[in-house]
């Protein structure tokens, strides 16, 4: 499943026909939003153990993933990550309320996004997602 995660974060977006472009977005690091420090950094081991050489830039809650993905504050220089890998349940925005805001800009909206939640799925309410907003 992880090599098929890997393999799904490495596909140019809208089948990008500007090779350089594709290879930007590969290089890329990926933006993981989540505020378990501990899932971050097994997701991180996961991905080296699997030979997968990316990058992790680390948000902690939905705020701090918007102003880094619009570049606002202290985040003005960030380079845009090839990827995001999105928890469901954050504080401040959680996030299905990020991926609203994510797909409602212009210019994230193409970012290829995987949503995820560590909560068994006995503790999660059921929520319908539209699938446009699933890459």
């Amino acid at each position: 499943m992880l090599s098929r995660l890997v393999s799904k974060l490495n596909t140019p977006v809208n089948d990008l026909t500007d090779d350089n472009a594709d290879a930007a977005r590969r290089s890329a690091p990926i933006l993981y939003v989540d505020d378990d420090r501990p899932t971050f950094l097994l997701l991180k081991t996961a991905f080296e153990a699997i030979g997968e050489s990316s990058s992790f830039v680390h948000a902690s809650d939905g705020e701090e993933a918007i102003q880094f993905l619009r570049r606002l504050g202290p985040y003005k220089d960030a380079a845009q990550p090839g990827a995001i890998v999105l928890d469901l349940r954050l504080p401040k925005k959680n996030g299905l309320e990020v991926l609203a805001d994510i797909r409602s800009c212009e210019s994230l909206r193409d970012f290829p996004i995987v949503l995820f939640t560590a909560f068994p799925r006995s503790d999660r309410k059921s929520t319908r997602l539209n699938s446009s907003h699933i890459t």
